[in-house]
């Protein structure tokens, strides 16, 4: 039911440009990185299911998603559609590591120069 609902916002979202879904994902606070797949995986989600809040553990870090993978096991975002670089492929790698993954998380954020978890 939920990957239905995600399947039809990602057709009728499929025709947009990467700036449009971007400019999609800045109005709504979601993070803006990735590649057209993941982009387009973001907006198809928000449009399903609403906005996703800022991190009430450390306030600051945007929530993230997974999404079951071919095998049914919960994958993020770039894992399932590639795209990730630098603190985004980090980040990712480290929660792709976790026992149990959960189908929201987040990665903390960065106040100035500090990590916050």
């Amino acid at each position: 039911r939920d990957a239905g609902k995600m399947q039809q916002a990602s057709q009728a979202l499929a025709g947009w440009t990467n700036d449009k879904l971007k400019q999609l994902l800045k109005a709504n606070d979601q993070s803006r990185t990735g590649n057209k797949a993941v982009l387009l995986a973001k907006c198809a989600f928000g449009t399903a299911f609403g906005k996703l809040p800022r991190c009430p553990k450390c306030f600051g870090g945007k929530v993230k998603f997974r999404v079951p993978g071919a095998n049914g096991q919960l994958v993020s975002l770039f894992t399932l559609y590639g795209g990730a670089y630098g603190q985004d492929k980090e980040a990712d790698e480290q929660g792709e590591k976790e026992q149990v993954r959960r189908r929201f998380y987040c990665t903390g954020f960065f106040d100035d120069d500090e990590k916050v978890d």
